[in-house]
This record gives structure tokens, sequence and C-alpha cells, in this order.
């Protein structure tokens, strides 16, 4: 049991997944299902939150929310007026949190807006709290967002691929990447398109890349780095990938989740498709920052996991002392790494 102590405890950044999707799988036991009757006609963005394991998805007439639990589309719920009150919706793909995207009127984004923040939302689509950026971006004319683990990116009016970090406090940090003019993503009838950002900090040619639709294939850009403008194709084409303009992942179950209209699958066709599909995922964390703080631990209890031990324990042996240098955070951070 512990009692009252002041510990020296070594907190691990983890900045994204360095993450290759080395394989799409779009006629691997995917579930599909029609969603013409809730949604009404495509147009809009699919977007997923793992943590509460819901699909969302924003046709013409309503967005709607189906159950992804056990790897089965399950409907649940429609919210009326899709694209003026529930578009621009983004998740991030690891926490699962949802955001929407603003005008300094807090009207929902399209493209060629000023977008100057967001806003947290729950799983009822109701806003939260609001974050400001740093610096506002005027958007391309076509509206693409590509969200990964706590980073969004966007492309401004002029092409350059901005960096956006996530949060539901601001100001949110913006920087740019590169300029890419000849990018050129299939849209949505509502003229949105919407996919994954991913980062390779180990790369020495692509540190950010975005995962699209291109109709009938997905593709994976690198928008950062030596081979920015680079692209390699994911997938061929397929009856089941027909039309698709947006698609979102989850990192927890390796499974991704796309809109298409007018496909076949395992013969059956379908005029306003949603799906979830597996996907060959590999995956290594990297820690880039580490900081060093102080806490205040009491315990009135002696059930602890074996990693709060773990971790409390060489804490413990570290901070023998409430002033610490700046050796001892560094050579315990290969602890505090692998803990992470």
């Amino acid at each position: 049991m512990w009692t009252a102590a002041v510990l020296l405890i070594l907190q691990c950044g983890l900045l994204g997944q360095v993450a290759g999707i080395t394989e799409f799988l779009p006629t691997d036991s995917c579930s599909v299902v029609e969603t013409l009757a809730y949604s009404g006609d495509d147009g809009g963005i699919v977007w997923h939150s793992s943590t509460s394991q819901k699909l969302f998805y924003n046709g013409d007439v309503n967005a709607v929310r189906y159950s992804t639990a056990g790897g089965a589309l399950t409907y649940e719920t429609s919210y009326a007026d899709g694209f003026t009150t529930n578009g621009a919706i983004h998740s991030d793909p690891s926490t699962g949190q949802l955001y929407q995207l603003v005008s300094p009127q807090n009207s929902v984004l399209t493209g060629s807006m000023e977008f100057a923040g967001l806003y947290c939302l729950n799983i009822d689509l109701v806003r939260g709290s609001y974050a400001s950026l740093s610096s506002n971006i005027i958007l391309h004319a076509t509206y693409s967002v590509y969200v990964g683990d706590g980073y969004l990116a966007v492309r401004s009016s002029d092409g350059t691929w901005m960096l956006v970090t996530l949060g539901c406090s601001g100001p949110l940090s913006v920087g740019s990447l590169s300029v890419d003019e000849s990018f050129n993503p299939y849209p949505c009838e509502q003229a949105r398109q919407s996919g994954v950002l991913e980062t390779d900090f180990e790369s020495p040619y692509c540190t950010y890349y975005v995962i699209y639709a291109q109709s009938s294939h997905l593709h994976s850009r690198c928008i950062s780095g030596a081979n920015a403008g680079s692209q390699t194709q994911l997938t061929s084409p397929s009856a089941a990938l027909s039309d698709i303009c947006s698609v979102s992942i989850d990192y927890g179950t390796n499974s991704w989740f796309f809109h298409a209209e007018g496909i076949t699958y395992q013969s059956v066709v379908y005029d306003e498709a949603l799906a979830l599909c597996s996907l060959t995922l590999t995956t290594t964390i990297t820690a880039t920052t580490i900081t060093a703080t102080t806490a205040t631990i009491t315990a009135t209890t002696a059930t602890t996991s074996t990693t709060a031990t773990s971790t409390a324990t060489t804490a413990t042996s570290t901070a023998t002392t409430a002033t610490s240098t700046a050796t001892t955070a560094t050579s315990t951070a290969t602890t505090a790494t692998s803990t992470a």
C-alpha cells in the first residue's frame, strides 16, 4: 500500500501511429448494408468512432449512425438536416473523438471557406467544447480532410498541405507541409472528401501521407518529405469499390469503412451501401517527447494493476528526492518508452 508520496513520473508523449496499411481487403467477409432509406442519396463523409464502435455517414437527407460491434453493421438512428447541421465531421481513428470543423461564424465548413476552429462532439453529435486554430486556413475549393492519431491534414486555397493538431481546447497548432497543386481527389456529390492521415517518422523520404479514395480504388499519397506528391495504389478496381469517395479506419480492430453507390457485393446490388471490411495493418508507436512531472499519490487500497505497479516502482526508485535532474529523466526514458 502506498502512502502519500511525491513521485517523479516520466510521461511519454506519443505522436500517432507509424502505420503501414499494406492491404485493404474489400471482399474479405465484409459487412454491407443498404442505407438509402435512412440517409437518402449519397453525397457525404463516412467517419467511425473506435471507442464507441459507431459508424456515421452523411447522406443528402440525413446523417445516420450504425453500430459496428462484433464486426457487423446495425442501424441505430438518423440525424436530420445532414449537411448544414451535421457536415464536416471527422473522427480520430485511435481515440474515437469526434470533431466538427467550423468557420469564424461557427458555420459548418465546405470548400473555399475559412477554417477557424473545431468543436468536440459526443456520440449524439452534440457540440461540446470549442478549440480555435492558432492561425486560420482558407480551404481549397475541394473540401479534403484526412485525419490521423491526434492530427488532421487539409489543403489550403493555394494547394499547400496544412497540418493541424487535434484537441478539445485551443489554440491548436497549425503548420505547413508541402505544396501539392496536382492532387485531384474524387469528390463526393456534395463536393467533400475524407480519408486517413498516417505518419512514418523513421522514413527520410515521406513523413506524412494520406489514404484517399479515387472512385474504384484507394491510394496512398505522400504529402511531406523528399517524395511529396508520389503515390501508391492500394487496391485493385472491384465491383465492391464503385464510386467511393470517403474512407475511415479503426486501428484497434484492423477495420476500414466506406460508402459506395451502385455496387454489387456477393451477388447483391446496393443503391447506397455502407461497408465494414478488414485490412492488413502494421503499426508501431514512436515516443517523440519525454517530460518529467511531479505527482502526489495517495493509495487507499492495495489493489494495483501490474503496469501501474511497475511504473510506480520505477518512479520511486528514480526520484529519491523531490528534486530531479535532466540526467535522471533521460536515464529512465527507455523504461518510460517501453511502458508506453
